[in-house]
């Protein structure tokens, strides 16, 4: 037996509301901030070398960037609503920037959040490149560390290395 159109009416469009319900969008909603951290504005970053040879895979030391090498400089973040982040202040250039995405933390380092960075300036008369694996962990509004895994290349060079990253924010 066939029920007639009219009597199935009401229950499909509360069938069809319930879906659209369950599967709306929120367009206006932003995505939510891992550990609901706020790294907009200027720190002190601080970055020191404690690995630094002419190749991944040779442990002859760089002519150029040596081990203890210590670089401190203030930088600018900039935090999107969509958790992308940009980081400033490395070097004169416009392009001399790092960014990276916002995401939960990986480890149980007791971080908030963690930030991949990557990306290139100049630095000691040759150019920088950031790694995609430097990661660096939020722990508070107000600090943050981690790991710079880098390039660089220019006369003198090339070197690979790794350095340790401290940065608080500068109130």
């Amino acid at each position: 037996m066939r029920l007639p159109l009219r009597h199935l009416k009401w229950p499909l469009l509360f069938a069809i509301a319930g879906v659209l319900m369950a599967n709306s969008c929120e367009p206006d909603k932003d995505p939510p901030t891992p550990g609901g951290v706020d790294i907009n504005g200027t720190w002190r970053w601080r970055s020191t070398v404690y690995v630094a040879n002419v190749s991944a895979t040779s442990s002859v030391p760089c002519s150029i960037i040596h081990v203890g090498d210590t670089v401190s400089r203030n930088i600018s973040i900039a935090q999107s609503v969509s958790n992308k982040v940009y980081l400033a202040g490395f070097g004169t250039g416009v392009s001399d920037t790092l960014s990276g995405t916002l995401q939960d933390p990986q480890g149980n380092d007791g971080s908030k959040a963690e930030l991949p960075i990557e990306g290139s300036y100049k630095d000691h008369g040759g150019t920088r490149l950031e790694e995609s694996n430097s990661v660096v962990s939020i722990y508070s509004d107000d600090s943050l560390s981690g790991l710079e895994m880098w390039s660089w290349t220019g006369t003198g060079g090339p070197c690979v290395g790794t350095s340790r990253i401290e940065a608080t924010r500068i109130p």
